[in-house]
């Protein structure tokens, strides 16, 4: 992720290759952390949309897929990692440091760890 105005995504592959260049320009969505991205099954972006608490799901080419509700992110800052299938790992990078896993076709939180 590129930071500005609006922000901008590159794809690369893993040659180093750049495949799609695309520019976030939902007005709804102004509050995105670079570090708050994953990759799911290799095909789509998932993004942490703090300001309405929500993911938003894209695929590649910059087409927004989805967008998942979801109470537990809030304007801390946070980090993502794909867990397989629809499910994601979040982790709360600032006060609380806790972690959950959620799932992002249910918009369930499937567990929950104080002990990060």
């Amino acid at each position: 992720m590129q930071l500005g105005t609006p922000y901008s995504i590159n794809v690369f592959n893993l040659l180093g290759q750049q495949l799609f260049k695309w520019k976030l320009n939902d007005s709804a969505t102004k509050d995105y952390l670079g570090r708050a991205l994953a990759v799911l099954n290799n095909d789509e972006l998932v993004v942490t949309d703090r300001t309405n608490k929500r993911f938003s799901i894209y695929s590649f080419t910059g087409e927004l897929l989805r967008s998942v509700r979801c109470e537990e992110i809030g304007t801390d800052r946070f980090t993502l990692c794909h867990a397989g299938g629809d499910s994601i790992i979040v982790t709360n990078c600032e006060a609380s440091h806790e972690l959950f896993k959620f799932n992002l076709a249910t918009g369930a939180v499937e567990w929950r760890s104080n002990s990060v």
